[in-house]
């Protein structure tokens, strides 16, 4: 009986590594590191409201670090000394309900994640800086998980303002805002050779801006479903909201790109080299060529190399150096539904020619009103255009009565083909009216000559 107590009470010491640990920051310990060296994988490091001035390091643990009252009571302040949190090597960690700020390092000022499974949510990443990339976060290998974080204000002086993401798996951004970050290219958000799908998912990337490409995101060599995403007033000199490059297939589905702007090309989207889809998405008032120096098109999209298929969309406004342009390069293919924003005025159509304007408007001028909210695209008149014969001296063409009279022709009438008329030609020389005189009707003569019937 005594050995099988004894065993007994040796099993239950070595069970107490299965059980997580709170350990209670700066109740027990003094700071949030201090914390991190003791804790065993499964504890949980749980942080009072304050300002906490220290860089922490998290190496090969698996661990959860909870600020208990929030991010807004509780801040990590690297004081520009480092990057304000390094996790590497770790299985799994959770870092939720903290302000990261002040950090300052060649990469990943805020946060720097390197072959990890790390989690951060319910945070502010915000004026912290980089040399390099990635001064919000850079995430490096392994997997990466942003839910429900506000990054802003970060400056980096290569790529990825607010996100650097390079080679990660099974990786999601989901409830983000990224706002107001800048760098060199992808101010809002760098994506870079993803080894699976990459989720962005119902978040918002406003008022950033880079130097050269991407404003608010750029995507290099990596599949990524984006969907209920708003970006909104973005800049850069190509691509102001979105800009993908070298397999930097986006599929985008019911979200907004309004108010980006581009110096060059692309003020809502620059594809290159891509196979991008945009479904139930709006294209409101992006600008290309935003300082009118004549280099750059494409309001809403524009289309390098690609393959870009647009479904049911909206498109108001979208603008090359204020005059209304909606895509340009490569061919976009259209299917579904294409509205207009305001559905107070239409595409008015005055024979082939399309023109944006109120419906009383069209009417009184002699157009046809294709409908509210509906926009100019090509061919978009050609299926309300009647055309018919014109005989314009004497060659046959089908237009429409309008135009046959501007180009002084006889109108045979709507739906009237030229098979069925007889134009008769003003030349009397032309005797076979081909509309010249030549060696056709000189035969004719000759075919003619002698005596007359």
């Amino acid at each position: 009986m005594k050995m099988q107590m004894t065993t007994l009470l040796l099993s239950l010491v070595g069970c107490q590594c299965l059980f997580a640990d709170d350990i209670l920051v700066p109740e027990e310990y003094s700071s949030i590191q201090s914390a991190i060296e003791i804790a065993n994988d499964g504890d949980h490091i749980l942080v009072s409201p304050g300002v906490y001035d220290e860089s922490i390091t998290i190496v090969g643990k698996a661990i959860t670090i909870t600020g208990v009252k929030g991010a807004d009571a509780t801040t990590i302040n690297g004081n520009s000394a480092n990057s304000v949190i390094v996790v590497q090597d770790c299985d799994s960690i959770t870092i939720d309900g903290f302000t990261i700020r002040d950090g300052n390092a060649i990469t990943g000022g805020g946060v720097n994640s390197s072959n990890s499974v790390a989690r951060l949510q319910n945070c502010i990443i915000t004026n912290n800086s980089s040399n390099n990339n990635g001064a919000g976060v850079f995430a490096d290998g392994g997997t990466f998980l942003l839910y429900n974080c506000n990054v802003k204000n970060n400056v980096a002086g290569g790529a990825g303002g607010g996100l650097y993401f390079r080679d990660l798996i099974n990786s999601s951004v989901i409830g983000a805002e990224v706002s107001n970050n800048s760098a060199v290219n992808g101010g809002g958000a760098y994506i870079k050779d993803m080894l699976s799908q990459f989720i962005f998912s119902s978040s918002e990337v406003s008022n950033n801006a880079c130097v050269n490409n991407g404003g608010g995101l750029y995507v290099k060599n990596s599949m990524m479903t984006m969907v209920d995403n708003a970006i909104i007033n973005n800049e850069s000199n190509k691509g102001g909201g979105l800009f993908t490059y070298a397999g930097g297939n986006v599929s985008f589905e019911n979200g907004s790109l309004q108010g980006n702007s581009a110096l060059d090309a692309g003020g809502g989207a620059e594809i290159r080299s891509s196979v991008c889809s945009f479904s139930n998405t709006t294209f409101d008032s992006n600008n290309a060529d935003s300082d009118c120096d004549g280099v750059g098109s494409g309001g809403a999209i524009d289309v390098v190399n690609s393959s870009v298929t647009v479904t049911d969309i909206v498109l108001c406004a979208n603008m090359t150096c204020g005059a209304i342009d909606d895509f340009s390069g490569d061919n976009v293919v259209v299917e579904g539904e294409t509205e207009g924003c305001d559905v107070g005025s239409g595409a008015c159509c005055g024979g082939s020619a399309c023109w944006i304007m109120e419906e009383d408007e069209c009417l009184n001028g002699g157009g046809i009103f294709l409908g509210g909210g509906s926009v100019c695209l090509v061919d978009s008149c050609v299926a309300s255009v009647e055309l018919g014969s014109c005989c314009i001296s004497p060659v046959c063409v089908m237009t429409t009565e309008a135009e046959c009279d501007d180009a002084g022709g006889e109108y045979g009438g709507e739906l009237v083909a030229c098979s069925e008329v007889i134009c008769e030609s003003t030349c009397v020389a032309d005797l076979n009216q081909d509309g010249s005189v030549n060696v056709d009707d000189l035969i004719l003569v000759i075919s003619y000559w002698g005596a007359c019937p």
